[in-house]
């Protein structure tokens, strides 16, 4: 074959040419991001209502189901069961060193009925087993609860403006907070709660109101007492519980279809756009990490919905 050199020179210059063609083409287009999956753990029919969650140290998940009078525990393995059957509604949970404390109302408000002066506290032992009870007569809508020290809980209370302080030991209740900042929107055309999420913070206690889409930061003394008022964080539009990673980048639930994050620098994104389907809570699963999240919701449920109640799992990125 005559001249070889000069076909293989051709080719090598085109090879080369549509290398660098290639790289041009993928430089110049679009980065697009993909969104992460979500992973279905666990799934109820449709009606009930998964509010909040603990996941403990064992790496066991404990999570209040609101209508059905019970908190649902997620194991390790995957299998899930009722680990309590209780005697009234539960907002939340959170443990003790005898076993846990349920935040709970008497009545129902998904049946429209006046659970303002049915606000309790349930006491349970390790097994699950309710074994005590007391009132919280001036609460109006206990919600959200934090640890604050080992005897004491922070609770919000999404209609009175005001962030309880409740001693497990002595089972009293007392304002640890009140301020205007904590309450409702008025003349809100359906229920939203007000003080609704609390996480203590690098700066001490930070809480969610759904009902004016903020994030509120409030000092703490090393008394364990609230120094001044609370502070804005940010306006985050629709809000219910969150959780604040290693970075201080909050990710939040809306109780609707999306997860968003708050980055450290104020943006608000979607994490998740679709499929939350009425998240309520989220916390990292199991504990100690910052990328694998365990997320729980009502199917929708409040806003009308017929979807089943989910657990999900989401991985993100560590930042």
């Amino acid at each position: 074959m005559p001249f070889p050199f000069i076909r293989r020179s051709l080719v090598a210059g085109l090879a080369l040419a549509l290398t660098m063609l290639a790289a041009l083409l993928s430089m110049a287009a679009p980065v697009v991001a993909q969104m992460p999956e979500l992973r279905i753990l666990a799934s109820y029919p449709h009606g009930n209502f998964l509010e909040n969650l603990e996941v403990q140290s064992d790496g066991r998940v404990l999570i209040t189901n609101y209508p059905t009078k019970t908190i649902e525990v997620l194991h390790p393995d995957g299998t899930v069961a009722t680990f309590a059957e209780l005697s009234a509604y539960p907002l939340s949970i959170i443990s003790t060193a005898e076993g846990y404390l349920v935040a709970a109302s008497g009545k129902s408000l998904l049946a429209g009925e006046d659970v303002t002066g049915t606000q309790q506290f349930l006491l349970l032992d390790k097994s699950g087993t309710e074994i005590d009870k007391f009132s919280a007569p001036q609460a109006l809508y206990l919600n959200g609860m934090v640890r604050l020290d080992e005897d004491t809980v922070l609770v919000a209370d999404s209609l009175a403006e005001t962030i309880w302080e409740v001693n497990t030991s002595s089972l009293t209740v007392a304002p640890w907070m009140v301020d205007s900042a904590l309450g409702v929107l008025p003349d809100q055309p359906i229920f939203l709660p007000g003080a609704n999420g609390l996480k203590m913070g690098a700066d001490g206690l930070v809480v969610s109101n759904t009902s004016k889409g903020t994030l509120l930061s409030i000092k703490v003394g090393q008394d364990g007492t609230a120094l001044g008022a609370p502070q804005m964080i940010a306006h985050v539009g629709r809000i219910d519980d969150f959780w604040i990673r290693d970075s201080g980048s909050i990710l939040f639930t809306t109780h609707s279809d999306e997860l968003r994050s708050l980055s450290v620098d104020g943006d608000v994104e979607d994490v998740i756009s679709i499929g939350c389907d009425g998240c309520t809570a989220l916390a990292p699963f199991p504990l100690g990490q910052d990328t694998t999240f365990v997320i729980i919701n009502d199917g929708n449920l409040y806003e009308g919905g017929d979807d089943p109640a989910t657990v999900l799992s989401l991985t993100l990125a560590a930042q």
